[in-house]
């Protein structure tokens, strides 16, 4: 018998060995078509950007389905450009394994789910069928729900007040009695409009400025080793909302501080506006210091603002009670994020320069935020690569693609058009 044990265990081993080399080839495979520098074995992780290290996570387990029942995504999206957002749907839903994702990103949802499993509080509501399904499912049961809440807080003050009634005529102690049972089996009903409350939040704008905020002429940019930018002429218009895109690495962030003038220009003229006021949000929310309390952060700058009245603000972003007495850097993403924006409209700006805004942020305040922008009459340049936050809120596309801008009218959507008409053109071109 043992004879026969340590054969299975020899072809146990060259079956894990053979299975690693091939997972090793699939991953490399799937690196080249993420089209990732080459990566030696000499290279660290932290040598690469947090969208690059994005992808090698997806590289490293989208090489498992095969092996498994259940694939498990949380939050996969986060750092990644927009087409390969779109390549990865597509190796998501080409899987024959099931597959649970924790995202944020609705446009992905809609494209890929089947059944919905959402965490209200301590309890999970379960959905079947698509995000769009869904969506109509929530409102049904959002307004059974609040009859349900009606109907409860109804017979609760009725019962109470008959108890009241009784207990005034100092007697019908079995019927008081009686009544308080009948009190207590009152089903106890969430108030849904308090639990579905959205912070809801409005940017402040100064004294109007030119009609043009920015013209960039002949710029050219270079970080490091690498060219960004390359005789570069753009302009941005009073009142624009703009959709900054482009792949992971590009140089978004680095032209977002060209235009704060905390990156200089390598060549060419950038001129800025009389009378712009910029109010910058940086995706890694460095502005915010972690030893502070979320307090003491909100009071920072504002030697007027009064402790209410930033105890105030505080609880219209979901800060509250003991919460305001953290520290920053106890907060998770979306909570920064939400505390960076905080900060941002406590100033007037007439134009906002937003980093990935919607990083870690939740659906609903995604929401909010898009319903703040779509009501601000300032100018907006946003770096986003959320698809259906782009197709709301802007009206223009800066597209960074090699070392250019390119401008394109419309939202995304209407961009995505456009892009798909012109390279249909160039292929007719060449094949004529």
């Amino acid at each position: 018998h043992q004879e026969i044990l340590d054969q299975i265990k020899a072809l146990q081993i060259m079956m894990n060995k053979r299975s690693g080399s091939a997972q090793l080839e699939a991953a490399q495979h799937l690196l080249e078509e993420l089209k990732l520098p080459l990566i030696t074995e000499d290279m660290t992780i932290q040598q690469f950007s947090g969208g690059e290290r994005q992808k090698m996570a997806l590289a490293a387990i989208l090489t498992q389905p095969q092996n498994c029942d259940l694939l498990l995504l949380d939050e996969p999206t986060n750092h990644l450009d927009i087409e390969t957002i779109e390549w990865l749907e597509q190796k998501i839903a080409d899987l024959s394994c099931a597959v649970m994702i924790i995202s944020h990103d609705q446009y992905l949802l809609t494209d890929l789910v089947d059944r919905i499993f959402e965490f209200q509080g301590s309890h999970l509501e379960l959905y079947d069928g698509t995000y769009e399904e869904y969506e109509e499912q929530r409102k049904i049961r959002e307004h059974i729900k609040k009859q349900e809440y009606q109907k409860a807080s109804l017979e609760m003050k009725r019962q109470l007040a008959v108890i009241k009634r009784l207990t005034r005529k100092n007697r019908y102690t079995n019927q008081i009695n009686s009544r308080m049972k009948q009190l207590e089996k009152i089903k106890r009903v969430e108030n849904p409009v308090l639990k579905n409350y959205l912070f809801r939040f409005h940017f402040k704008t100064v004294l109007k400025s030119g009609k043009n905020i920015a013209d960039g002429t002949n710029i050219t940019k270079n970080f490091k080793e690498k060219q960004i930018l390359s005789n570069v002429n753009f302009e941005i218009l009073a009142g624009q909302k703009i959709g900054l895109i482009g792949s992971n690495g590009c140089g978004k962030t680095t032209f977002l501080k060209m235009l704060t003038r905390t990156e200089p220009l390598t060549h060419g003229k950038l001129s800025i506006s009389q009378g712009v006021k910029a109010g910058y949000f940086d995706q890694g929310h460095l502005s915010l210091h972690l030893e502070s309390t979320l307090l003491e952060e909100t009071l920072r700058d504002h030697i007027d603002l009064s402790e209410e009245d930033a105890k105030a603000l505080l609880g219209q972003f979901h800060f509250k009670g003991q919460t305001i007495q953290n520290k920053v850097g106890q907060l998770s993403g979306g909570e920064r994020a939400r505390l960076a924006f905080l900060r941002l409209l406590m100033e007037p700006y007439n134009f906002l320069l937003l980093d990935e805004p919607t990083n870690h942020m939740d659906i609903e305040s995604k929401n909010a935020i898009e319903i703040a922008l779509n009501s601000y009459s300032g100018t907006v340049i946003v770096i986003s690569h959320d698809r259906r936050f782009l197709d709301t809120v802007t009206d223009t596309i800066f597209y960074m693609t090699e070392a250019d801008i390119k401008v394109y009218s419309g939202n995304y959507s209407m961009f995505r058009l456009q892009r798909q008409k012109e390279l249909t053109d160039y292929t007719d071109r060449n094949l004529a």
